[in-house]
Formats: C-alpha cells, sequence, structure tokens
C-alpha cells in the first residue's frame, strides 16, 4: 500500500493490519481512498487488489475565522426604523454543528441605551433612531461561536460612523434683545450682536443672520451683520422715532437651510439737541394789556415756550438752552391832561 498517511504492519501469516502513520487533518482531506495489492512469491508472481474509503471525522479543532478584523459602515442620523447597518461574515472550516455559527454583539458603555440586533447571517440592524449630536460614532464588538461541544469563538469590532442631517435649526439664546443708543450716533456704530447656536455639523451648523424687514411699510435705520451685530445706517432721531421694533433671522447653511427669529427692541436716549420755541410772546401777538389800578406783584401775563426734546435729555446741570429775549414795556398814562406814553426794554 501505497499512502502518506497510512501504512501496513504484519501481524501473522498473510496477516496484516493498517494503523495511520501521521494525524489526519478533515479540513484538508475529508476521505482517504486506500488501496492494497497482494502478489504471491511464485513464478510468475499472481497479483490482486482491493480497496476501501477511509472517512474522517470531524472534531472541533477549528476556530471561527471573521473576514475582516474591522467593520466599518456610515449610515445618516434619524433614518427610517429599523435601520440596516451592515453585514459581518465569519467562516468554520469544521463540518456539521462544529462549523454552524451564531452570532452576537456587545455594544460599548456609553451608547447603552440604543438597541441593536444581528441575526444567524451576520445582518446588523439597529431598533433605535441614530442621532448625530447624540453620538457620531458607536462601536460593537461581534462575536462568532460554533456549536460543537467545546465552543471555539472568534471576534471583530463593528464601527458606525453616523453622519449629520440638517435636523436641527439655529436657537437664539434669548427670545428678545434690548438696545439702548443715544441718537445721533455716527453710521456704522455698533449698537450690539445678537447669537444663535445650531448643534449640527459643518455647513449644517454654520448660521448667517439678516434683519427681517417683510411687511414693514419703513426703512430701518439699521443693518445686520452676518454675525449678529446690529449697527446704525443712517442718522437716529429721538424726536421723529424714539423706538424700533424688528426681527432677526439666524439661518443656516445646511440643505434645505432651517432658521428661526428673535427679536430686537432699540430704544433711542434723547439728547439736549433742540433749542426752546417761545410761542408767546411773539411778533404779532406781544401786548398784554392792564388797568390802572392793577396792584403790585399782579401776574399779567405768561411766557410761554415749548422744547421737543425729552424732559429726560440729559443732566439738570448741563446741556441746558435758553432763549435770551427782551420785553418791551409800554406805559401809557390816558388821564384827563393827555395821552403820555413811555416805554422800556426789559431783560
Amino acid at each position: 500500500m501505497e499512502n502518506d498517511y497510512f501504512q501496513l504492519e504484519k501481524l501473522q501469516k498473510n496477516e496484516y493490519k493498517v494503523f495511520l502513520r501521521r494525524p489526519l487533518n478533515r479540513e484538508l482531506n475529508s476521505k482517504h481512498d486506500l488501496v492494497i495489492s497482494c502478489h504471491d512469491l511464485g513464478n510468475p508472481p499472481l497479483e490482486s487488489t482491493s480497496s476501501f474509503t477511509v472517512v474522517v471525522e470531524d472534531e472541533n479543532d477549528s476556530r471561527p475565522v471573521f473576514e475582516s478584523e474591522l467593520y466599518q459602515f456610515v449610515i445618516q442620523e434619524n433614518s427610517t426604523l429599523p435601520v440596516y447597518i451592515g453585514k459581518v461574515s465569519a467562516l468554520d472550516n469544521d463540518a456539521g454543528i462544529n462549523g454552524h455559527l451564531t452570532y452576537d454583539l456587545v455594544i460599548d458603555v456609553k451608547n447603552k441605551q440604543l438597541r441593536f440586533s444581528i441575526n444567524n447571517t451576520g445582518h446588523i440592524v439597529s431598533k433605535s433612531r441614530l442621532d448625530y449630536e447624540i453620538s457620531s460614532q458607536i462601536i460593537l464588538n461581534v462575536s462568532a461561536v460554533d456549536m460543537g461541544e467545546n465552543p471555539l469563538t472568534a471576534t471583530t469590532t463593528v464601527i458606525i460612523n453616523v453622519t449629520d442631517k440638517n435636523d436641527n435649526a439655529p436657537l437664539f439664546q434669548k427670545p428678545l434683545y434690548s438696545f439702548r443708543i443715544l441718537e445721533n450716533e455716527p453710521v456704522k456704530y455698533v449698537l450690539g450682536c445678537v447669537l444663535a447656536k445650531d448643534i449640527d455639523s459643518g455647513e449644517n451648523g454654520n448660521v448667517s443672520y439678516t434683519a427681517l424687514t417683510e411687511g414693514r411699510q419703513d426703512v430701518l435705520p439699521f443693518s445686520v451683520t452676518s454675525t449678529g451685530c446690529v449697527t446704525i445706517s443712517e442718522k437716529l432721531d429721538y424726536e421723529r422715532i424714539s423706538t424700533y421694533e424688528f426681527g432677526i433671522v439666524a439661518k443656516d447653511h445646511g440643505h434645505p437651510a432651517m432658521n428661526t427669529t428673535a427679536f430686537v427692541s432699540i430704544s433711542l436716549i434723547d439728547e439736549n439737541d433742540n433749542n426752546p420755541v417761545i410761542v408767546f410772546p411773539i411778533e404779532n401777538n406781544d401786548t398784554v394789556v392792564i388797568g390802572h389800578t392793577t396792584t403790585p406783584r399782579t401776574d399779567i401775563a405768561v411766557v410761554q415756550a415749548y422744547d421737543i426734546d425729552s424732559a429726560n435729555s440729559g443732566p439738570p446741570a448741563k446741556g441746558k438752552k435758553s432763549i435770551s429775549n427782551f420785553v418791551r414795556l409800554y406805559i401809557r398814562d390816558i388821564g384827563s391832561g393827555g395821552v403820555f406814553d413811555s416805554e422800556a426794554d426789559l431783560g
């Protein structure tokens, strides 16, 4: 018999036994066809042959092996449930139940609230909504276990990279911003800035600002920069308009873009920039008639004036304006001796 794995050993006359020359490996060769020839010592010798097959039974001696030591999958957040992640695969060269595999997985600690499952063909599914803002990367440890009497195991790592979706609108720090500004401040003066944050990433989280002018009849004397700062675009006059209210829109750069609105209230502070105006006495209305019996210290007239500035336009000791004028006093004597006039200017 000529065979690398088997050989013959003589027992008694015309009796031989077949024994192993070296161990068998079913995973390399699951059966061996042996041919034994027998010949006599006559002249000429005569010969006959016989054959049989040795079937090698399996032993659970091969561990499962994953096709890759590391699997990486990319999934967009907020995908429709259940979310198909991907497939892992392991091979076991053993036969029967020794080579039949089951899969199991363990999620990393920081994402234990998420629910994943894997079936016996290695397909991984998420039963939880994936949120980039909560976790942008999820790590799973996947094991493959054979069903032999003494199970053997292999492990691999699965990394799930969650990509961002523009699902968050910018959020202002507060819904209303209030600013106070002195009238007559120069153009391009910065009153203040608003701030909105967007927790999305990349362009989805970049925010630009614009003034909300839709539906307004007037033209705002303010501009809003792309960074959210409010500046003066034309001269402000407290006496014309003392308060402005308008909206500022924060808009991200995602597709489609998302936006939100905050409101701004601007109160002007009056500056003492107007002279008082006397309305009495004035030209064509500068005469007061009194009787000759009027007693001393009697109020004979009230000088009337107005100032369009606010009563709170600056500290009392500073910035006061006044008009200096002369009042001409006429004194007429209409006694029986004749009419005599006299006049004097009073500062």
